[in-house]
């Protein structure tokens, strides 16, 4: 991005630094940082105010991350609900989360969906990682389950090989960990 404020705006923004200096003396090095660029007119300099903002995420990848989300709290009801399903390791139907380096993107939404939201208490209460950090790829898991989960009519009366065969294909299910 090439950030061109005008007199106007810098004046503001370095009066708003000057102001966060003092709120916030944990910053208050950056701040006083991103200050002297403004008052010193050092644009090569004036993207790095931006470093803190993250480009538009595009609202296909954020529903998607709410499709999954949405898929593994209908998978936890369904098996709450059921007595004839298999005996599971708990784990399998939890959702784990994303890649924290792959699948950043995807990670940092699930996180501020979950908490910053307060979304999804069931969901909440059972990741086993705590931090949603799978450290290795799930997104192609999560489509291939997405595709089954779709074509599922009534998601309510799910029938038992439909959500035996979700187990079975989740992230936990291909890591081959189950009964035990």
């Amino acid at each position: 991005m090439d950030l061109k404020p005008t007199l106007e705006q810098r004046l503001i923004l370095i009066n708003q630094y000057k102001i966060l200096e003092k709120l916030c003396p944990e910053d208050a090095e950056v701040y006083s940082q991103y200050r002297e660029i403004l008052e010193g007119g050092f644009t090569l300099h004036y993207d790095d105010l931006l470093q803190m903002i993250s480009v538009d995420i595009p609202e296909n990848q954020l529903r998607e991350v709410l499709d999954i989300l949405d898929m593994y709290r209908g998978l936890y009801f369904a098996v709450s609900s059921r007595k004839n399903m298999p005996k599971y390791k708990n784990k399998q139907i939890y959702f784990p989360g994303f890649d924290g380096n792959e699948e950043f993107v995807q990670l940092k939404y699930t996180l501020f969906f979950i908490f910053k939201l307060d979304r999804y208490d069931e969901l909440k209460k059972q990741n086993y990682y705590g931090d949603y950090n799978t450290h290795c790829n799930t997104l192609y898991q999560y489509r291939k389950m997405l595709e089954k989960w779709k074509s599922i009519p009534d998601k309510s009366k799910i029938s038992d090989e439909d959500l035996k065969w979700l187990i079975d294909n989740s992230v936990y299910g291909t890591f081959g960990e189950k009964n035990g």
